[in-house]
């Protein structure tokens, strides 16, 4: 192994480990000691007890956890429409819940607006006239069932009754009549003339009972059906101009809610960006045409700021929700702390053209407090995730091991000079390595090969 060269399992995949040493005023590391003529100018460290950490190295960015994309609310009103951007609210400016922070145009709908007015004043109009006119079916129907209809039926029914009254007279003038005439105080004549007026008159009351008759059975349920039919119809007819009316009004409404709708307003407080697409051309700017729901704006909460990390495919297996992590921005000195709330299960693939094959990254999520309100979304950041720790554990420095065959090794420094040792190593970082057989604490290792030349 070319000398200086860490052991293989000290670095896993590119990703950068460091230590926390614990254990303060320990490095024992020497010069060219004379320990025999075969370790004589190699450096030698020993073997110490101390306190040792792994730690993931990753970038990260500040952002929201929760970012609202404010689109166009307008509506096109014709195919291929579009709205005209008016006014803009400054872009990264802060904005608090309510205040506007862009204007449409509206010149289109507020004419909408005043000819949809004239026709839902028309259509109130002809609702009202169908109104009334069911109202007067309604109270003929009522009036021909209570009055109109007792009064026909009591008219014809006297006439029958008149009739009947009539013939029963002359029937009995006639018998009167006819015992005259065998006394002799009568004619034949007013006998004859009697009994022709006895069956005209019979002949009225039985043409007064069948007017009756045909009215009871035809006549009175025809012209209740036709007064039933009549409210049938002028309430079919209301109820068209009801719904006619309300869908102008809906209409009349929506446009009016699109004026409204024109002015936009943040949802929340937060920070303004402009939803600009450079891939296509799209750069939010006064005068520009906007169509319906198309991204405008993002609006990133800052009462609720995380740093989302990306994490290699490769340290999955040593990274886990609830880890402690320490984050340094760049946009501000010092340090920030947070535990890692959650790791996506799906990757974000990278297929750019310059990447060969696909790197594959897990998106982890640390929430920050409220005292991180201040921190600008965007801002990169690194992160540090303590993963393990061990404490107390024999250590060497990550030059000292190496592998030769399939198994790690040590050389120790003797009496009689280097002695190769089989080590069984532990937890590795970037500088330190743990050895669980092999040497001892107060060992003195080489770390160097023997054969250097």
């Amino acid at each position: 192994m070319p000398r200086n060269m860490a052991h293989p399992s000290l670095v896993r995949n590119g990703i950068a480990l460091s230590v926390s040493l614990l254990a303060a005023g320990w490095l024992g590391l020497s010069g060219p000691r004379a320990n025999g003529p075969v370790s004589a100018g190699i450096r030698q460290a020993t073997v110490r007890r101390m306190d040792l950490t792994e730690m993931v190295r990753a970038t990260g960015v500040v952002a929201s956890a929760v970012r609202t994309v404010i689109r166009c609310p307008v509506e096109n009103i014709r195919k291929k429409a579009a709205t005209t951007v008016i006014a803009l609210a400054p872009a990264g400016s802060r904005v608090r819940a309510g205040d506007v922070i862009c204007r449409l145009d509206t010149s289109e709908y507020e004419e909408m607006v005043q000819r949809q007015s004239v026709v839902v004043a028309e259509a109130r109009a002809d609702c009202r006239r169908a109104e009334l006119e069911l109202e007067a079916a309604q109270t003929a129907l009522r009036e021909y069932q209570e009055g109109r209809h007792r009064l026909e039926s009591t008219e014809i029914e006297g006439r029958v009754a008149t009739a009947k009254t009539e013939a029963n007279r002359l029937a009995e003038r006639l018998q009167w009549s006819r015992r005259m005439l065998e006394r002799g105080y009568a004619s034949r004549a007013q006998v004859a003339d009697e009994t022709g007026a006895l069956q005209r008159a019979q002949f009225e009351a039985d043409r007064a009972k069948g007017e009756l008759r045909i009215y009871r059975e035809h006549g009175y349920p025809r012209a209740l059906k036709e007064a039933q039919s009549r409210v049938e119809s002028t309430r079919a007819d209301f109820l068209y101009q009801s719904a006619r009316l309300l869908r102008h009004e809906e209409r009349l409404a929506q446009y009016q809610r699109q004026i409204e709708l024109s002015t936009i307003r943040a949802p929340h407080d937060g920070l303004l960006l402009y939803a600009h697409k450079p891939k296509r051309n799209v750069k939010i700017e006064e005068g520009m045409q906007v169509h319906q729901n198309q991204e405008l704006f993002y609006l990133p909460d800052l009462s609720r700021m995380e740093v989302q990390v990306l994490l290699h495919e490769t340290v999955l297996g040593r990274v886990r929700a609830g880890m402690r992590a320490r984050i340094r921005l760049e946009e501000r000195p010092g340090e920030l702390e947070g535990t890692l709330a959650t790791i996506e299960p799906m990757p974000l693939v990278d297929r750019r053209e310059s990447s060969s094959g696909e790197v594959k990254n897990f998106m982890g999520r640390i929430p920050m407090d409220a005292r991180a309100r201040t921190l600008h979304p965007g801002a990169s950041a690194e992160v540090v995730i303590a993963t393990h720790q061990r404490i107390g554990v024999v250590t060497v420095p990550a030059e000292a091991p190496r592998r030769e065959g399939n198994r790690d090794v040590c050389y120790v420094v003797g009496p009689a000079g280097l002695e190769k040792r089989p080590v069984v190593l532990g937890l590795a970082t970037a500088a330190w390595c743990e050895v669980i057989e092999g040497i001892e604490e107060g060992d003195v290792v080489a770390l160097e090969p023997p054969d250097r030349p």
